[in-house]
C-alpha cells in the first residue's frame, strides 16, 4: 500500500500541467489533488491508460503519450487499482473475490481430506472465472501464491493445481499475462 502511495506521488510530480494526447482525440482528465480523475469511469480511465501505455512504448521519446500514460497511472492508483506484471491491472474488488476464494477455501477444507480438496479444484476456480479474467486470476496468484502457501496451505493445495489448469489452457496463445511466476 505505502508502495502505491508513494508511486501515485512520484508519478504525479512527473506529470506536466497540460493534457496532452498519445492518441488523437482521447485526453484524460489531469490528476486533481486527491488523486481523483475527473468523472471519469474505471473502465474509460483503463482503456485511456491501455492506449496512452501502446503510444509510450511504441515511441518512448513520445512525452505526451507517455505523460499522459503516467497521469492515468496515477489515477487508477488512486483508486486502489495494482499493477501487476505484463500490464494487467487489478481493481479492490478483484483482490476481495480473489481473497475471499481463498480464505472460504482454506476456511471449508479444514476438515477435508487431500481428495476431496483435490476434487474440490475447479468448483474454486469456476468461483473465481465468474469474476475475474484468468490474466487477472494468474496475476493474484503470482503475487500471493508464497505467502498464501504458508497462511492458507489448503487453498494453496486446491488452487494450485488450477493455476496450471490456466496456464495450459492458454498454453497456445504464447501470452506472458497466462504465465506462472
Amino acid at each position: 500500500m505505502l508502495r502505491n502511495i508513494l508511486l501515485l506521488f512520484v508519478v504525479a510530480a512527473m506529470a506536466p500541467s497540460s493534457v496532452g494526447s498519445a492518441q488523437a482525440s482521447e485526453p484524460i482528465a489531469p490528476v486533481g489533488v486527491g488523486g481523483t480523475v475527473g468523472s471519469i469511469s474505471d473502465d474509460a480511465l483503463m482503456q485511456q491508460w491501455s492506449l496512452a501505455q501502446d503510444a509510450c512504448r511504441g515511441n518512448p521519446e513520445d512525452e505526451t503519450a507517455c505523460a499522459k500514460r503516467n497521469r492515468a497511472t496515477a489515477g487508477l492508483i488512486a483508486r486502489g487499482y495494482e499493477q501487476h506484471n505484463h500490464d494487467v491491472w487489478t481493481s479492490p474488488s478483484d483482490a476481495g473475490h480473489f481473497d475471499g476464494v481463498v480464505q472460504s477455501s482454506d476456511d471449508w477444507a479444514v476438515n477435508q481430506s487431500s481428495l476431496v480438496m483435490l476434487m474440490a479444484g475447479p468448483a474454486a476456480l469456476k468461483t473465481l472465472r465468474n469474476h475475474l479474467s484468468d490474466e487477472k486470476i494468474i496475476a493474484l496468484w503470482n503475487e500471493s501464491s508464497d505467502s498464501m502457501r504458508h497462511e492458507f496451505p489448503r487453498a494453496w493445495s486446491i488452487l494450485s493445481p488450477q493455476m496450471r489448469k490456466i496456464e495450459i489452457d492458454h498454453k497456445g496463445e504464447s501470452d506472458v499475462r497466462y504465465s506462472l511466476d
